[in-house]
């Protein structure tokens, strides 16, 4: 369709990127973090006052909070800042809140714990991370290739014909 070539604004996919970017993918960050320390807890009460378990939290805490900083300041910059260095910074915060971060968690695993007590915690860190990143893939195609994203923030790399 050829009046598609023209599309511009945030609208349709680049929105719903957005809103994940700052609203869904931290508020379900913070949930599931939350709700796996609470169920080990409930499982395990002594882990409460466990050294390893506590820095385990915080390292995770700590990762958790750069990752949702950086997803909201990529969200809010394809919002607000139409240029294209929103998108690069964009594509680039896709790949460090996701694959970088899951990947973090999972090497804090391995180091806080062993790799003797994680063993079975890393099947299932390897496959959100693998996960995390087919989703960066995608997003990442969707932000090079789109008509909208091209003609939103003026980037001279989209050659695709997603709208």
């Amino acid at each position: 369709m050829p009046e598609d070539q023209y599309i511009s604004g945030i609208g349709g996919w680049l929105l719903f990127l957005i809103i994940i970017l700052m609203l869904l993918a931290p508020a379900t960050g913070l949930g599931k973090l939350t709700n796996e320390f609470q169920d080990a807890e409930k499982k395990f009460p002594l882990l409460a006052v466990n050294s390893q378990w506590i820095h385990y939290k915080q390292v995770s805490w700590l990762i958790f909070a750069v990752t949702a900083a950086v997803g909201f300041s990529a969200g809010y910059r394809l919002w607000k800042i139409h240029a294209a260095e929103s998108v690069r910074f964009a594509i680039l915060a896709l790949w460090i809140s996701g694959p970088l971060g899951n990947f973090l968690y999972l090497v804090a695993t391995l180091v806080i714990f062993g790799p003797r007590a994680s063993a079975s915690a890393v099947p299932k860190m390897l496959g959100a991370t693998m996960t995390s990143c087919i989703a960066a893939g995608l997003w990442t195609a969707y932000l090079t290739r789109s008509f909208r994203v091209r003609n939103t923030y003026k980037t001279s790399f989209s050659t695709g014909v997603i709208k």
